[in-house]
């Protein structure tokens, strides 16, 4: 069986879990036996051959490239947005790829810059289609579902009116997954994909557990945090609560890379304290050894966060927002707790300062819970789904 995965990004070019999920889909698929091809939108036309996967960077014409666009101001969002609307310019070179290719199934993952345009194409060449919903792009302009701040339960008028024709072409979708369940009947509920043989949830993979990982032996707990500085992430909700807890002997590492440049010297300034540490883009394996409990403070409905699981995978309990596919990942009392508001935030906090064993009652629980996503588990699910659709 040959498959073509699309997605958004892909490695080396990786902004966040998508392109993680996709990787790890794609290098197994190959494992077992699978034929795979994974296209991209690029800056050029190219291929190339990583890790036995042959992949297409495909430039689609637009404002700029979706890499980039951090570094844009809100003008030109906004201009990339309308010409993503249904950007035309991806039929002609995402036909010759299929032409070229005859996949036995097109699976697309978050497919901003290509647009709805490609599930259009892969339909008018009458490939059977799956796709799993990776973020909100489909009713949502911002792809985040939040505005000032606050989640949004359901879409505003300008979302319905910016995201109908992604609606209207979702119905040409054969199988659809979520990476939770939350994100599946987000869009259900949204009336996307009713025409969807297959209607289902799989949950975003992790490639290994080293069972011979040797934690730091901290004397006082430490918290961490894992992932993108950024506002909508959470970040500071957790340093303005760290700072009411009175104990001089805890301490918060938060790694990742900033949203934008200057932005950590900002909370640095903001949030002035000895005992939180930023230490930039670290490998997880460096990170966890570190730290005794992960927070993941989200504050948008992130759909299956990739840092809750890898924290599992290194015997790391976490303490999550109630947002979300958080409240799939996390098992209450078992690999970490959940949040509704900032008391419950500082409460669990100061749950593990006072019962240090609870973080080692809870790591058996967190390695079993990391097994059930390993990639070889996971890969099995989306096999069966392209099973099913043939």
């Amino acid at each position: 069986m040959k498959i073509a995965l699309f997605n958004t990004l892909y490695t080396p070019y990786i902004m966040g879990g998508a392109e993680k999920s996709t990787q790890l889909l794609a290098e197994q698929l190959v494992k077992k036996g699978f034929d795979v091809v994974v296209v991209s939108t690029g800056k050029k036309d190219e291929e190339n051959i990583i890790n036995g996967v042959k992949v297409y960077y495909v430039h689609i014409p637009n404002i700029f490239w979706r890499y980039d666009a951090n570094s844009q101001n809100s003008l030109k969002r906004s201009i990339w947005r309308a010409i993503d609307y249904y950007n035309v310019f991806t039929f002609n070179k995402i036909e010759k790829i299929l032409q070229k290719e005859k996949p036995d199934i097109c699976h697309t993952n978050n497919i901003g810059g290509f647009s709805v345009s490609l599930w259009s194409i892969i339909k008018k060449l009458n490939f059977p289609l799956v796709h799993t919903i990776r973020d909100y792009y489909s009713i949502c302009a911002t792809s985040k579902m939040l505005k000032n701040g606050q989640s949004c339960e359901k879409q505003c008028l300008e979302c319905k009116i910016y995201t109908y024709n992604k609606k209207v072409v979702s119905q040409k979708v054969d199988a659809v997954t979520g990476v939770s369940k939350f994100i599946l009947d987000k869009h259900l509920e949204h009336g996307y994909f009713k025409n969807a043989k297959i209607k289902t949830y799989i949950y975003n993979p992790i490639l290994k557990i080293d069972l011979e990982f040797e934690k730091q032996n901290n004397k006082n707990v430490i918290f961490g945090y894992f992932g993108l500085i950024s506002s909508i992430k959470g970040v500071e909700l957790l340093l303005e609560n760290f700072q009411k807890i009175d104990n001089p002997n805890i301490r918060l590492i938060l790694a990742g890379k900033e949203h934008y440049n200057g932005y950590i010297e900002k909370l640095k300034q903001k949030y002035n304290d000895e005992r939180v540490e930023f230490i930039g883009f670290v490998k997880p394996e460096d990170f966890f050894k570190k730290i005794d409990v992960l927070i993941h403070p989200t504050l948008w409905f992130e759909p299956f966060a990739r840092s809750i699981i890898e924290a599992f995978s290194y015997k790391v309990p976490v303490i999550a927002s109630y947002k979300g596919g958080n409240i799939e990942a996390i098992d209450e009392n078992k690999t970490g707790f959940l949040f509704k508001n900032q008391d419950e935030l500082i409460d669990k906090m100061n749950f593990f300062i006072d019962n240090p064993s609870e973080i080692v009652k809870m790591q058996d629980e967190c390695i079993k819970k990391a097994k059930s996503l390993l990639v070889e588990n996971i890969v099995e699910e989306y096999i069966g789904v392209y099973k099913e659709l043939l």
